[in-house]
């Protein structure tokens, strides 16, 4: 059976350089339950309640919170870009050991083992059409009744999806999906949300100081503006490490794992392309403003 899996391409970067990772689910009864991966086997994103780049509600942002995921901004990742395909006979077989789920289960299976009601469950998937506080009673009644819901396509799995186990990756174009390639793709993806990733020969170039870990994989090395106070700095990320060099100093900051043993030369290559990456600078500046415009960052006047 094929599963699918779908996300925006910044955040399936994050996943191509590591794992495929879940988050909690909270029942019907306010428990918490994961984390687990949602997947479906419906080749199409649409009646899964996926954002799709839309601001984000209020009850999108208590949701968010509430599972451990603030929102830096109202501005929601398009999840309906990057379709991740999987095999279910290559996921692990649903165990349930001292209370401690493990595997593949179908959503409605885990459902009524939790002891969540018919309605519940209907409500789940009419709330991927419709917000549901804002409908009459006759409306939800309706709905109820008539709306042909996607609940019954879920699936939960109870463990990390490796790289390995991802037969294929699928790009949302205005005719179907197709085959995801990075430059045709993901670059222009990446830039709107302010990852603005140094020209192809550039890249390349890097990627012989820090290759790709697998078919999927892309490592980054990006202006990006991070904040309104940010100095022109470039964001790297390769193997399952994040870190950030200063276009004024040359120095290494570490965000996520440890700096690569080879750091001497990525900080080779970034003093060797340094005018080229800070001509990339005032674009990233303009793209965060876009995000942030009450607190707008300003261009250091050797940029201007």
């Amino acid at each position: 059976m094929k599963l699918y899996h779908y996300t925006s391409v910044p955040l399936a970067g994050a996943i191509f350089n590591t794992e495929l990772k879940g988050s909690h689910y909270r029942t019907q009864h306010q428990r918490t339950v994961g984390p687990c991966i949602w997947l479906t086997t419906s080749p199409d994103p649409r009646g899964h309640g996926l954002l799709t780049g839309e601001k984000l509600t209020s009850s999108n942002v208590e949701y968010l919170k509430k599972t451990g995921r603030p929102p830096k901004n109202l501005t929601s990742h398009n999840k309906t870009q990057l379709r991740i395909q999987v095999d279910s006979e290559a996921l692990s077989k649903w165990t349930l050991e001292d209370s401690v789920p493990s595997g593949l289960i179908a959503y409605v299976k885990l459902s009524k083992m939790l002891g969540e009601n018919a309605i519940w469950r209907k409500s789940m998937g009419l709330s991927c059409f419709y917000d549901l506080k804002a409908l009459s009673d006759d409306e939800l009644r309706r709905h109820f009744k008539r709306t042909k819901t996607m609940e019954d396509t879920w699936w939960l799995y109870f463990d990390a999806i490796p790289v390995a186990l991802i037969e294929d990756v699928a790009f949302k174009t205005l005719s179907g999906f197709v085959t995801y390639d990075f430059e045709q793709h993901g670059r222009g993806e990446y830039a709107d949300s302010g990852l603005h990733i140094v020209p192809k020969p550039l890249l390349d170039e890097f990627h012989e100081i820090c290759p790709p870990l697998n078919r999927f994989d892309t490592p980054q090395a990006a202006v990006f503006c991070a904040s309104a106070d940010s100095q022109p700095s470039v964001a790297f990320q390769a193997g399952s490490a994040t870190w950030d060099i200063d276009l004024k100093t040359f120095a290494s900051t570490p965000r996520l794992g440890q700096l690569p043993e080879n750091i001497e030369s990525v900080t080779e290559w970034t003093q060797q392309h340094c005018d080229e990456l800070l001509s990339l600078w005032p674009a990233a500046v303009e793209t965060y403003n876009r995000y942030y415009p009450d607190n707008p960052a300003m261009l250091p006047a050797s940029t201007n």
